[in-house]
């Protein structure tokens, strides 16, 4: 379980700057950006089936800002495609690391 302790430091006027930052960071190799896994279990029998890939973005000044402030925004640009390869280069490189473990 992943709580968010150090909560975004921002309030609405500073909503567009952040977003820009936000922006700037995919366009920068998606810098702050990091990819947490999810585990997919059977409620069966608690067997792991795979996990999802959950994109996290974080940086000081602003701590960990929580994707549900970002992805929607970022879906409306041509930077979630950018955002997007990094997500399966990293999920697929976990994936080949664990594979070869």
């Amino acid at each position: 379980m992943l709580f968010f302790n150090d909560m975004v430091l921002f309030n609405d006027t500073s909503h567009i700057d952040i977003m820009k930052i936000i922006h700037q960071s995919v366009l920068n190799g998606c810098d702050g950006f990091f990819v947490e896994f999810q585990p997919i279990v059977k409620a069966q029998d608690g067997e792991i089936m795979g996990a999802e890939a959950l994109v996290r973005w974080k940086k000081e000044p602003f701590g960990a800002v929580p994707p549900g402030l970002f992805i929607d925004w970022l879906e409306d640009t041509p930077a979630m495609y950018e955002l997007e390869n990094y997500i399966m280069r990293t999920a697929i490189s976990a994936a080949d690391e664990d594979w070869h473990d």
